[in-house]
């Protein structure tokens, strides 16, 4: 396993641990909790190597009281069903990214944008700190959903010197079709490399 992903599985575990401290404190004794996280990532992504670690050790963490059920792949809710799933209570937890924000809350287009952040460290410091937290907050209010914590997955690479060559400048792109998220910022940054 790469140092990142550790890495991220671990920033991933100890903040949905201290979220969970409330709750796992008031479990009675007898009582087990079946939470279901619904993701549509493959098994090897990153997202589902974390959901499973963060699964497996809230299950160790109290005894078996407290399982938690990974969907994976899309089985249980789409990307957009998911979200409705949550509010209706259907579904207990689920990843989700700004872009899915956008249409209640437009000001997070701002954290769709391509190469937003310098690295990881940057990216802790802005989730990490005031902004994030106020961010969750106002995620919380304005959807009816509460964001627990935020994980880096680095950043988008262009692997194209196979198929392209060395890609320094814009006009090494023309003609070559980029696979973009379907966000204005992300489509604007495709515009920008030719494409």
């Amino acid at each position: 396993m790469s140092k990142n992903l550790e890495s991220i599985i671990l920033i991933t575990v100890l903040a949905l641990t201290l979220v969970f401290s409330s709750v796992l404190i008031a479990t009675a004794q007898d009582q087990q909790f079946r939470l279901r996280f619904s993701t549509v990532s493959v098994p090897k992504d990153p997202h589902s190597q974390a959901i499973k670690k963060f699964a497996q050790y809230i299950e160790e963490m109290t005894d078996g009281q407290i399982k938690v059920d990974v969907f994976l792949q899309g089985k249980l809710y789409s990307q957009e069903a998911v979200r409705t799933a949550i509010r209706r209570g259907t579904v207990a937890m689920t990843y989700t990214a700004p872009n899915w924000l956008t249409q209640e809350m437009p000001y997070m287009k701002m954290f769709t944008s391509g190469y937003l952040y310098s690295g990881y460290d940057h990216y802790r410091k802005v989730w990490g700190g005031p902004i994030g937290r106020t961010v969750f907050d106002d995620v919380a209010e304005k959807t009816g959903v509460r964001p627990l914590a935020s994980y880096y997955l680095g950043t988008r690479n262009l692997n194209l010197k196979k198929n392209a060559g060395v890609v320094k400048t814009p006009e090494d792109l023309k003609g070559v079709k980029l696979r973009m998220p379907n966000t204005e910022s992300w489509l604007f940054l495709g515009n920008v490399f030719g494409n």
